[in-house]
């Protein structure tokens, strides 16, 4: 499931909501202002060029790189023992 800004913000939302197969579903959070930044610098015949390494994100439209970092985290954090 794909986020904007922090995972944590979502895991507030649902804090107390019963989620079936929460253990198996995954968060990616990306930064509003990178997706801000896309917006911006997105027209409508925009053509994208999108590589995804290192927990980094790189866009690339009309010759301009944007880079916003991912955070991949399980929905539910593991409980402690």
């Amino acid at each position: 499931m794909f986020v904007y800004d922090e995972p944590d913000r979502l895991r507030r939302a649902l804090s107390g909501e019963r989620i079936h197969r929460a253990e198996s579903i995954e968060l990616v959070g990306i930064p509003s202002s990178f997706l801000d930044a896309v917006g911006e610098a997105t027209g409508r015949h925009a053509n994208w060029e999108l590589v995804h390494t290192g927990g980094q994100l790189y866009v690339t439209i009309a010759g301009k790189t944007l880079e916003g970092a991912v955070v991949r985290e399980p929905l539910e954090h593991p409980r402690s023992t």
